[in-house]
């Protein structure tokens, strides 16, 4: 030890000699009510003020109030505010002045009586919306802060619970299923039939089951002419009605079908099964949907790389279901709601020995379900990529165009 330090730290001790120090611990009960509180703060008075900003430019402080009744409004919470809208609406009405100076309207507009009841009603819009904006902020804290407040030394026992993934050799007539789900949308039923026609053409390879998961709506096709579609090829069916979302949440998408489809092959034999959708068919392939991100044309040489990958190439597919217990293209190392990575587009092969041994039910109930599934029954290096692994976003066109279908060709080149 260096002399100088020595000495400071004989300071130290004798500074503190004699000293006493007490150690306060928080009551258990208090700190969660603490947490709780923490937890349900509302943001209502900031939601309004941030409306009133951004349209009209006026930043409330203390000399007009407005900050006094976006902090009350924020302490009192949007029930409070429900009942008291009268009250704000009166307060808001007082600061008609600061409205027309910002605005560059004459005050005598808005002091008429159509300029009162036009700033009036506008005013119980914004009010209304930042209670409504107030409570779904409360709703979706709570219903996430217990998954990120979890303990994480539960997880890690839970992980270490789970069997390690070893090599397993595959039989040289290994069983290859098929689980396909399909939203046939009516308006562009080319596109679904463009997805069934990739399987029709490599159906041979499955020598398993073969099952489709078809979700219908009043924008589908029936599902009597997907099934009349399939018809000669061995094509088992489950129809499902699908899930448009209801009270602000986003519709389900594959996770309708995902686990009776799943359930339906499962089996703790050496066999393998391929897990896709028909993808693109809310898209309009050939025509852009947007001048920087996204285009059709992109989404379909997406879908077509990966059924190439995943299909024309056997020999791969199962050196990597014998190391891995699964594997698909385009690995994206990234998080994903609660997982680490996923296949970006949700094709995959898994094998059933090591994927039924996992948690695979507990799909996350919302649209990426099924694609964060993999990432959330196994780490990185207890799955493969067969091609892409690491990639950017695939929606993005430049980034298809100048990186993504070079590197295909490439691949089809060399194969």
């Amino acid at each position: 030890m260096h002399e100088s330090t020595r000495i400071r730290l004989e300071e130290m001790k004798a500074r503190r000699k004699g000293r006493t120090f007490k150690v306060s611990r928080v009551p258990r009960a208090v700190a969660a009510q603490s947490f709780k509180g923490v937890i349900e703060t509302s943001q209502v008075g900031s939601f309004l003020a941030a409306s009133i900003s951004w349209i009209t430019g006026i930043k409330g402080d203390k000399s007009c109030g407005c900050a006094n009744l976006a902090s009350q409004m924020n302490k009192r919470g949007p029930d409070w505010c429900e009942k008291q809208a009268d009250h704000i609406i009166g307060k808001m009405m007082s600061n008609k002045d600061k409205l027309a100076e910002a605005v560059k309207v004459p005050a005598a507009v808005l002091n008429s009586v159509f300029g009162v009841m036009a700033v009036e009603a506008g005013a119980r819009v914004l009010l209304w919306n930042a209670i409504r904006k107030d409570r779904a902020r409360a709703v979706k804290k709570k219903r996430v802060g217990v998954a990120r407040h979890r303990s994480r030394s539960v997880e890690r026992k839970a992980r270490r619970a789970d069997p390690p993934v070893v090599r397993a050799a595959l039989p040289n007539d290994v069983r290859k299923n098929l689980i396909y789900h399909i939203y046939p949308v009516k308006r562009q039923r080319w596109l679904w039939q463009w997805n069934l026609d990739q399987i029709l053409k490599r159906i041979d390879l499955f020598n398993g089951r073969r099952i489709v998961g078809i979700v219908c709506d009043d924008s589908t096709d029936p599902a009597e002419m997907v099934k009349e579609y399939l018809q000669g090829h061995g094509f088992e069916f489950i129809v499902e009605e699908n899930d448009r979302g209801r009270g602000g949440r986003k519709s389900l998408g594959e996770n309708v079908t995902a686990v009776k489809l799943m359930q339906a092959v499962q089996s703790f034999e050496p066999e393998v099964t391929f897990r896709a959708h028909a993808k693109g068919v809310t898209k309009r392939f050939g025509k852009p949907l947007s001048d920087r991100t996204e285009n059709g044309e992109t989404v379909k040489k997406w879908t077509e790389i990966m059924y190439a990958v995943c299909l024309d190439d056997w020999p791969t597919v199962r050196g990597q279901l014998e190391e891995f217990a699964m594997s698909g293209p385009f690995r994206k190392l990234k998080k994903l709601s609660g997982a680490a990575w996923y296949y970006s587009g949700s094709f995959y092969w898994y094998e059933h020995i090591r994927f039924y041994q996992r948690n695979w039910q507990d799909l996350e109930p919302r649209r990426t379900g099924v694609e964060s599934l993999p990432g959330r029954l196994f780490k990185t290096s207890e799955v493969g990529c067969l091609h892409g692994d690491d990639c950017g976003s695939l929606y993005h066109h430049t980034y298809m165009r100048d990186e993504v279908w070079p590197a295909f060709v490439e691949w089809k080149t060399g194969r």
